[in-house]
């Protein structure tokens, strides 16, 4: 997403998405989300969650000037416009962050992809690099941006769905692949290589959150495995027996905690995590451990998770909650109120709530 966004993200001192309008964007009609700190985003299957994830991704590979192809991969720009081209003929996009406004519009083409065009608000940069700004597409002003802040980071959203014995989280990788966690996990390994060697605070506090939730867990073994230290393999060792096994010995709950533990508590986070149902297949005692992190998580980075885990919105306040639904066909995405379920909240959980109803996120 927005190169010049996550570069301001990061500079900021209080950094964060403040705001996104959304008009015209697969089951999003129109759409203003605000955003706070930490942002639990929950729905029915089908209610638009997973589309306000795919439209940061979206931004992403707009950043990257990878649209043609992410455009054709979605299936064409028919597909992407909120029920098609002939009901809808613009896409929309207005972030807000820290005070900057970043507007971009996207038209269809014939050829089933779409042109753009993009303009920054309040930049309070020099005159010239302003004019150009407001007159120019949206690379040109990446470009600037991007020259004027140096470096940017990636904005991805992690989902580690692939446990089986072929997932690239078990499988050999670069010990020089540390730049950052990729989705996928494909270079977790290499991660806490980098970690425990540069960060080793860092490593011992991913290492005990990790033996927190799973104890039998006495190491992980991360250290090159070829002489030349170009390659490296998760292992891990157990705590009573005094024996190394591979990544391919844990349940797929258990591989999933490690990577969520070095997600989350990183050393150098980006500005804005996404991750999209980090409970899965966890045991619900690594439940708590999880909201732990995420709170912790949250003190240098902006989250924004989607969850189906009623268990994990107890450890929250309403405020941090997004509910997506359907109405008339269209999805809306509303944030709770603490004053406004008070009487309920006083005898009742919020996972009770959500399952009782009270304040929608159920088919």
């Amino acid at each position: 997403m927005l190169h010049w966004v996550l570069t301001l993200l990061g500079m900021a001192e209080n950094n964060y998405l403040e705001s996104l309008t959304i008009e015209g964007y697969k089951s999003i009609a129109k759409q203003t989300i605000e955003f706070g700190r930490i942002n639990m985003l929950i729905g029915a299957n089908g209610s638009g969650k997973s589309n306000l994830l795919s439209v940061l991704k979206f931004m992403q590979v707009l950043g990257d000037n990878k649209l043609e192809s992410y455009v054709r991969s979605e299936g064409g720009a028919d597909e992407i416009l909120h029920f098609g081209i002939k009901n809808t003929k613009v896409l929309k996009i207005k972030a807000k962050v820290i005070g900057l406004e970043w507007d971009i519009t996207l038209l269809p083409t014939v050829n089933d992809t779409f042109s753009v065009t993009g303009m920054l608000n309040n930049y309070k940069g020099t005159k010239d690099e302003k004019g150009i700004i407001e007159s120019k597409e949206l690379n040109d002003v990446i470009d600037i941006l991007d020259s004027a802040n140096g470096e940017f980071r990636y904005l991805i959203t992690y989902h580690l769905n692939d446990t089986s014995p072929e997932a690239s989280t078990k499988m050999t990788c670069n010990t020089g692949d540390f730049d950052y966690l990729r989705e996928n996990g494909a270079n977790l390994a290499a991660f806490l290589l980098y970690s425990e060697k540069w960060h080793p605070a860092s490593f011992k506090r991913i290492l005990y959150t990790i033996q927190l939730a799973l104890p039998f867990i006495g190491d992980l073994k991360v250290s090159p495995t070829d002489r030349e230290g170009n390659y490296t393999q998760l292992r891990w060792e157990h705590k009573d027996k005094n024996k190394t096994y591979y990544a391919s010995a844990l349940s797929d709950g258990a591989l999933r905690f490690i990577f969520m533990a070095t997600l989350l508590l990183q050393p150098t986070p980006p500005p804005i995590l996404i991750i999209d149902e980090p409970e899965l297949g966890l045991h619900p005692s690594a439940i708590g451990v999880l909201a732990s992190m995420i709170k912790v998580a949250s003190e240098k980075s902006q989250i924004l998770i989607a969850t189906q885990s009623p268990q994990l919105l107890d450890y929250f306040e309403p405020e941090d909650i997004l509910v997506a639904e359907r109405e008339n066909e269209a999805t809306t995405y509303k944030r709770l109120n603490k004053e406004d379920l008070s009487t309920w909240l006083a005898d009742y959980s919020l996972s009770e709530l959500w399952d009782m109803n009270i304040f929608g996120g159920r088919p």
